[in-house]
């Protein structure tokens, strides 16, 4: 699926195809709406695509919910079980 223009002057601006293997590998699958909606998803996303790419100065910065989604990272650090037993008993709490 992608997005094509057909402009007044006679150019053609064509989106980027969004295939099944792009969906699986960056993950998009994972949202139930692929399965229950999935040609609608496709334009979607063909259509987020075909924007940012092609005429940015139309979505005046805003970005999809899904291109939002996909740009969100738990970036909390994760505490090895050495350094919680170590913090446990600094504060007093530990067995050791």
């Amino acid at each position: 699926m992608h997005c094509l223009e057909n402009a007044k002057d006679g150019t053609n601006l064509e989106g980027i195809k969004i295939t099944p293997r792009m969906v699986k590998a960056e993950g998009w699958d994972k949202n139930p709406k692929w399965r229950n909606m999935e040609q609608q998803m496709f334009r979607y996303r063909a259509a987020a695509f075909f924007g940012c790419v092609s005429c940015p100065q139309l979505l005046m910065g805003y970005h999809t919910a899904d291109e939002i989604e996909d740009a969100v990272k738990d970036v909390t650090p994760r505490a090895s079980q050495g350094a919680t037993d170590e913090l446990a008993d600094a504060i007093g709490g530990g067995n050791g």
